[in-house]
């Protein structure tokens, strides 16, 4: 007997039975994929590193770890002078992210909205193909050229009579000079015109045909017949070199020793010129003042820019600077957007005698004459890009 099943009298009663279908509420749907996101900015790698406020020191003072602090400036063979309640700040910058730790891109979103900090390109940093092992000794290099520079700079501010050599530092394998130049070498003319500085090396007209580099070496002076070879200067231009790097090395009449771990760059060979003037000089630059200095500094005391200049100012201001000097290069970073601790007086230098009358202007406060950065825009001095 077959038996029929008639439809239901009533449909709602087989609605309630069915199975109910659940709509996703768009808010859900967000807030995975917000999820998702965030999983994939924390797991990729970025092209980027951020460049942030970094650790401060006085150059009047000492430093180093606890119990083994050693003053940063020692100085003899000369007077010294009693160190003064004021500071001369070294400014520096950390960078963070390297080629062998990437930030990922959630790393890089906090710091986006930070004023404090910049997010920038890994190669201004690390060209390719350069560890951050190459990159730690190229900076610990530049630091000690920098230091040397700035004892140059302060004696020669003084009145000591310093002298300079040019000196060959590096031959690359296969370059004009192999064979006929070796490291530690003295240059004294080139084409009978004299090398005293790196300032005459940049002056000398290279050519393709050979020409007579005289030299000391042991001791002993020689003439040797190079040809320099057209190359990439670095800056993307074909002209004649000789394929060598060299460095200026001064004979200081006292001896001078800068002690600073974990610092690297040139940016500290103003503030350490002013300090070695400080020491040598009776009285106190500063005034009994907290200052906070950057810039790199050239044996004739020249000021040269810089780079992280806004996270070295947010910095002098946390650490309770009075004012603040800088390369004049470098007033439109230092100032733009109106990023600068709006507290923070920026004082623009373009040589080291500049900088010390800002020192002694501030410390007898008579500031009348001395230029800030607002001043140096509106001179229309031009700046770093």
């Amino acid at each position: 007997m077959t038996e029929s099943i008639a439809p239901s009298a009533n449909p709602a009663s087989d609605a309630a039975a069915a199975p109910k279908r659940r709509r996703i509420h768009p808010g859900v749907v967000a807030i995975v994929a917000g999820l998702v996101l965030l999983l994939v900015l924390a797991l990729t790698p970025s092209p980027y590193v951020i460049r942030e406020p970094g650790p401060v020191a006085n150059a009047l003072g000492t430093a180093g770890p606890a119990g083994e602090e050693q003053e940063v400036i020692s100085i003899s063979g000369a007077q010294t002078y009693p160190e003064n309640a004021g500071e001369l700040t070294v400014m520096t910058v950390s960078v963070v992210g390297n080629p062998e730790y990437q930030l990922n891109w959630l790393e890089l979103a906090g710091a986006w909205f930070n004023p404090t900090s910049d997010v920038l390109p890994m190669e201004l940093y690390y060209p390719i193909g350069v560890s951050k092992e190459q990159r730690d000794e190229e900076t610990a290099a530049m630091m000690t050229s920098s230091q040397d520079t700035s004892v140059a700079a302060a004696l020669s501010y003084l009145g000591y009579d310093v002298k300079t050599q040019v000196v060959v530092a590096q031959v690359p394998e296969g370059s004009p000079a192999t064979d006929k130049l070796m490291v530690g070498d003295v240059v004294l003319a080139y084409d009978e015109k004299p090398i005293q500085s790196l300032a005459d090396v940049q002056q000398v007209e290279l050519t393709t045909e050979p020409v007579a580099v005289r030299i000391r070496r042991d001791g002993e002076e020689k003439v040797v017949s190079v040809t320099p070879k057209p190359a990439e200067d670095g800056q993307g231009n074909r002209r004649p070199l000789l394929g060598i790097l060299v460095q200026e090395k001064h004979d200081f009449p006292i001896d001078v020793h800068i002690s600073l771990a974990d610092v690297g760059g040139p940016s500290a060979g103003l503030v350490f010129a002013l300090a070695t003037i400080d020491k040598l000089e009776p009285g106190s630059l500063t005034g009994g003042k907290s200052v906070a200095v950057t810039g790199a500094i050239a044996p004739d005391g020249t000021v040269t820019p810089i780079g992280g200049v806004r996270q070295k100012i947010y910095a002098a201001s946390d650490n309770g600077a009075d004012y603040f000097i800088a390369p004049e290069a470098n007033c439109g970073e230092a100032l733009s957007g109106g990023s600068a601790p709006r507290n923070m007086t920026v004082y623009a230098v373009a040589d080291l005698s500049e900088a010390v009358d800002v020192l002694k202007g501030n410390a007898a406060g008579d500031t009348e004459g001395l230029r800030t950065c607002v001043d140096a825009l509106a001179d229309g001095v031009q700046q770093v890009q």
